[in-house]
């Protein structure tokens, strides 16, 4: 234990030599003025409707009308022309223009030209069944509820809380470690232990100690001034420690294999980009092809958000957690045998 917290101590003076705590606070101050000014709290993404009616109302209208009249942000003009010239200068708007023909409702719809073919025909078959309305039979139809959850209303700005805390503190703990290793090998410093009583298990787990101390440090300041206190902290320090630790060893794992950080870079780079694959599924949970549910950092970013902002699903956070945890203990132990086999065929 004394080993240990040597190494410890060696290795927190390293990281603070190394600007690794510097640098971890001023991306994480970075990311709390971005959350809180620059990113607004709300974003109007809803497209308003632009309508007009040609020619006389008649009755067979009404449930159109009605439908249109009831759209938040729509807004009734007096011809097309004056829907078209509205709309040019408001790339958030569709037009709509009715009118009569052979005594059938006539609508023309008009759009930016951005938007794809699943958009149009969906907006088709809303006005199509909105003129139908009223000849619909509602009597039958029963809305049941499976399983009431409170969903808390979160602002835009702090929706992105996690994905912060999955990028800042986890993943840029896989670069620091990289680093940390790497700067030592090119000193001999990992040599040295071949004739000091130190051992490898040792020397591998203060560098994630350390890792894991700075992501939770980092983790607690973003989370404080973005959010406030009002989170489930055990949820959180818990999965972030574990995600903290992955990113560790992996690059405890892919350190091994080369002499310097410029032979390896390429790789550090290619693993970081490929474990943030998963942002892309944040927003649209829909999109979870397989290639992005089998990478670890998809659970552990929806067991953030979850200790963030709790939506009654704990056991996202138990599945990510005893996962990370299985893979972290096998990238150790590998990693242990592999410094051991290099260090002794060197």
């Amino acid at each position: 234990m004394k080993r240990l917290f040597g190494l410890l101590k060696k290795d927190f003076l390293v990281a603070y030599r190394g600007y690794f705590f510097l640098i971890m606070l001023v991306v994480a101050l970075i990311l709390v003025v971005v959350t809180n000014w620059l990113i607004p709290e709300k974003a109007n993404l809803d497209v308003k409707v632009l309508y007009a009616v040609e020619g006389e109302r008649t009755e067979r209208m009404n449930s159109l009308l009605g439908f249109l009249q009831g759209a938040e942000g729509s807004q009734r003009l007096d011809s097309k022309s004056a829907v078209i010239e509205l709309m040019q200068g408001d790339k958030n708007t569709i037009g709509v223009i009715i009118r009569e023909a052979a005594e059938k409702p006539v609508i023309e719809i008009v759009l930016q030209g951005y938007e794809n073919q699943q958009s149009r025909n969906a907006l088709a078959l809303s006005l199509s069944a909105a003129i139908d309305a009223q000849n619909i039979d509602y009597s039958n139809i029963e809305n049941v509820t499976l399983q009431a959850v409170e969903q808390p209303e979160i602002p835009l700005n702090k929706s992105f809380v996690p994905l912060m805390i999955l990028n800042e503190p986890v993943m840029l703990g896989f670069i620091f470690l990289a680093t940390l290793i790497f700067m030592e090998k090119e000193e001999n410093t990992i040599r040295a232990y071949l004739v000091s009583p130190v051992r490898i298990w040792e020397y591998l787990l203060s560098k994630i100690i350390i890792m894991a101390a700075l992501a939770l440090i980092s983790t607690i300041l973003i989370t404080v001034f973005t959010v406030g206190i009002h989170v489930n902290w055990i949820m959180l320090l818990a999965i972030v420690t574990a995600g903290s630790v992955f990113g560790a060893a992996s690059a405890m794992f892919i350190a091994v294999f080369f002499d310097n950080l410029s032979k390896a870079m390429i790789w550090i780079i290619s693993i970081s980009l490929i474990f943030t694959i998963p942002m892309a599924a944040y927003f649209i949970p829909s999109f979870s092809p397989w290639f992005i549910t089998i990478l670890p950092t998809y659970d552990l970013m929806f067991a953030i958000r979850e200790a963030i902002y709790p939506a009654g699903n704990p056991q996202i956070f138990y599945q990510s957690f005893i996962t990370l945890t299985i893979i972290n203990a096998a990238l150790y132990i590998m990693s242990i045998a592999l410094y051991q086999r290099s260090l002794l065929r060197d």
